[in-house]
């Protein structure tokens, strides 16, 4: 469902003084594809809101709306036609307890229908331990799938999957993920699961374990063989720090039946306020059996840290080419206005340019409305008093948390999904510089937010995007 993928970009890392914090919602989403000529609206979708709680933090509420709408843009027809429309409902917590979908039927003579549903149900700490989904079928809610999660000391340390028969008379397992911590809250191991109907257990798929000096230093993956019944290395990558305890490089070791060999590498360069400016990736020759470039990523950022451009470039043989260019820019509240897309011209003569292209993955030219709506009471944590960085950003494997404190603090670490809901939390003693890797191959791809409070309840948070 689109609405679901449209705040993909929507969010960045903002942090203010330590004073009452402005707040913000997003209230309007416009999508613009390049058509050749000019930017084309395919699509916008607003977001309304009852209550002047929900949605009052940017970081980590801004989708707790009560309905939501979105319409598309037909090429040639003026107006506009309906799509969906989802509805939510939140307990005293503000935790979202239902969603509902609606689609606009135009086949069946211009209606609302229902769509999905989703219920969810949360612990005492906030932690969401079940959530069922529903479709509409034949003038009923059907059950579909069904999600348990189960914690300890905050962390998740299992959530299995379940499926209705197409019937809703029988619901079956589908797969499970089990974790396991040491006492720092390091997340040590963790296990996918499928259930096999036909030997009527569980049955091991993968296996990630983690090892920890200090820092995270190495993760290796394993799959789990019919045959021996026993787990067979895969991938192991470690990972390599500077003097600042900031991670450099990554390096990608697979296992060939003998040995590990060599798979790819990552280095990682930042700026002087702690900005990753580039991240190189060299992969294996297995030919030559040497290390070369193989693609770059280069970011600009602003003074609030927000990013402004990622251009990513290719190895062209001896030079590196550009592909892509993204850029963004905010507001004074540091949200994000714009989010647009170039790509590189190269002719077989001359030099290149940038350009925007149509056709089936156009360039896009996206813009995001907000309103704001008094204090929220909550004291922000300025650069001056902490400084933050989350890299890299996006992440698929592991995510760096590097922050430095002018004095040293206590303070505690949570991650939300975009929806607000709690994934997992740990406390940390007082220190002036903290550094800690944390693995993610196990959280879905989407957006996700790290926010530190420290023991004045003052915040920073800053957005996380999860790609797998």
């Amino acid at each position: 469902m689109r609405l679901k993928h449209l705040l993909l970009f929507v969010l960045l890392f903002s942090v203010t003084h330590a004073q009452a914090q402005t707040l913000s919602r997003l209230i309007a989403v416009s999508h613009n594809n390049w058509t050749g000529t000019a930017f084309g609206t395919m699509d916008t979708s607003n977001y309304m809101y009852l209550s002047t709680v929900r949605g009052s933090n940017m970081k980590t509420h801004i989708i707790k709306y009560d309905t939501a709408a979105t319409w598309n843009f037909v090429p040639g027809n003026a107006t506009p036609t309906w799509t969906w429309k989802n509805y939510q409902t939140f307990d005293a917590n503000n935790n979202i307890l239902t969603n509902q979908s609606n689609y606009w039927d135009t086949i069946g003579g211009g209606m609302w229908v229902n769509a999905t549903f989703a219920n969810n149900t949360y612990d005492a700490n906030n932690m969401l331990t079940l959530q069922t989904n529903k479709v509409w079928r034949s003038g009923a809610w059907r059950d579909t799938t069904q999600t348990m999660n189960t914690y300890a000391s905050n962390n998740l340390v299992m959530s299995t999957q379940q499926i209705w028969d197409p019937m809703g008379l029988t619901l079956m397992f589908t797969t499970k993920d089990s974790f396991a911590y040491d006492a720092s809250n390091n997340m040590t191991v963790a296990i996918h699961e499928i259930w096999s109907t036909s030997a009527n257990n569980w049955m091991y798929v993968r296996k990630t374990n983690y090892n920890y000096t200090t820092l995270l230093t190495l993760s290796v993956d394993s799959i789990w063989n019919t045959t021996s019944n026993s787990w067979k290395a895969q991938y192991r990558t470690f990972y390599y720090y500077n003097a600042a305890n900031k991670i450099y490089a990554d390096l990608v070791q697979k296992w060939t039946g003998a040995a590990y060999a060599t798979n790819n590498t990552d280095s990682f360069y930042y700026d002087a306020s702690n900005n990753q400016i580039s991240k190189l990736t060299m992969v294996m020759d297995t030919v030559n059996h040497i290390l070369v470039n193989s693609t770059n990523v280069l970011s600009t950022y602003d003074a609030n840290h927000n990013v402004l451009s990622q251009t990513n470039t290719v190895w062209a043989s001896t030079n590196f080419l550009n592909t892509t260019l993204k850029n963004y820019t905010y507001d004074t509240l540091n949200n994000m206005l714009t989010y647009i897309t170039e790509t590189w011209y190269q002719p077989i003569t001359g030099s290149g340019l940038w350009m925007y292209v149509g056709g089936a993955n156009p360039d896009v030219n996206n813009r995001y409305y907000y309103s704001t709506y008094g204090s929220s009471g909550v004291a922000q944590l300025s650069n001056a008093t902490c400084h933050l960085n989350v890299y890299p950003n996006p992440a698929a494997n592991f995510v760096n948390i590097d922050m430095q404190w002018q004095n040293p603090q206590a303070f505690s670490v949570a991650i939300y999904d975009i929806q607000g809901r709690l994934m997992q939390s740990w406390s940390e003693a007082a220190t002036a510089h903290y550094e800690k890797l944390i693995p993610i191959s196990h959280i879905p791809a989407g957006n996700y937010f790290i926010k530190i409070t420290n023991s004045n309840n003052e915040q920073i948070t800053k957005q996380l995007v999860v790609t797998h």
